[in-house]
């Protein structure tokens, strides 16, 4: 259902039509002309079915993995057990759209489905925060950006224990003024998938 605000009508409880949305995107990329900004980074975000014509634009802590697995089960109909499996998923051609031709990557962005998985940006941070700065201290992402953390905020560099969420807060929010480099985990949907463009 909708409510009528202006001439415009906007979705009601969350619960929007295709059309609505798609509107709705236009909309906003109009308005916002810097989001239509195309490089060969956002290329690589997107996985693509070739069996199913469809391409997925996968962000961490939004679904990727599911949509990862599914591709492979659609086409193989195994599940996997390794669900980070780049070989198993490179032997039934789901690749990356970045990896083919400029020709194959303009056939496909012409015609090909697009799935982009929108999570509220601050559960995808409570989500990255809770599973890679409390629970796994072993993570990739943690032995790169804890150490850093806790010497910022805490003056140490013992970073055997987790960052609370005031902490991984401010990390995420100075580092730009930091200096350090950003992580795909909390970096916006719109910089890594290009909607608009």
């Amino acid at each position: 259902s909708t409510v009528g605000q202006g001439n415009e009508e906007v979705c009601f409880k969350r619960t929007c039509s295709q059309t609505q949305r798609s509107t709705h995107l236009k909309e906003m990329c109009s308005k916002y002309p810097e989001l239509n900004i195309t490089t060969s980074s956002n290329l690589s975000r997107l996985f693509v079915n070739d069996k199913h014509k469809i391409m997925f634009c996968s962000l961490p802590k939004g679904g990727s993995t599911t949509f990862y697995n599914l591709f492979y089960y659609s086409i193989t109909g195994k599940r996997l057990m390794d669900k980070h499996c780049l070989k198993c998923w490179n032997e039934v051609d789901l690749k990356f759209l970045h990896t083919f031709s400029p020709l194959e990557i303009e056939e496909r962005l012409n015609s090909y489905y697009k799935v982009l998985v929108v999570r509220h940006p601050l559960d995808r941070l409570v989500s990255c925060w809770n599973d890679r700065f409390v629970h796994n201290l072993k993570s990739e992402l943690w032995v790169s950006h804890g150490p850093k953390l806790m010497n910022l905020y805490r003056n140490t560099s013992n970073s055997s224990q987790g960052a609370s969420f005031q902490e991984f807060i401010s990390y995420i929010t100075d580092i730009n003024k930091l200096g350090l480099r950003d992580n795909t985990h909390w970096r916006p949907h719109y910089r890594m998938c290009h909607p608009c463009s």
